[in-house]
């Protein structure tokens, strides 16, 4: 039996997650997106340099992904984001 293991999965860097939205909150739409493309951008190309497996590379930044609209919208309902 094998385990794939992934280092600091994205869906447990709740710090990380919630800085990101904060920074896309108190962003212009276009600026908030062109964010999010950048660090997914990294992300892939750290987890890829790793030899991360693109399966696991590709569920990993659907994570990121999710995790942070999830809270951004979280920030903008709640009132938090300077730019809402």
């Amino acid at each position: 039996m094998t385990a794939i293991v992934v280092p600091f999965p994205v869906s447990r860097r709740q710090h990380h997650i919630r800085k990101l939205a904060l920074r896309m909150a108190n962003a212009s739409p276009a600026q908030c997106e062109f964010i999010l493309l950048q660090t997914l951008r990294r992300l892939r190309a750290s987890l890829e340099e790793k030899s991360i497996a693109r399966p696991l590379v590709a569920a990993q930044l659907a994570s990121l992904e999710a995790n942070v609209r999830r809270e951004l919208w979280g920030i903008v309902l709640r009132g938090e984001g300077g730019a809402a």
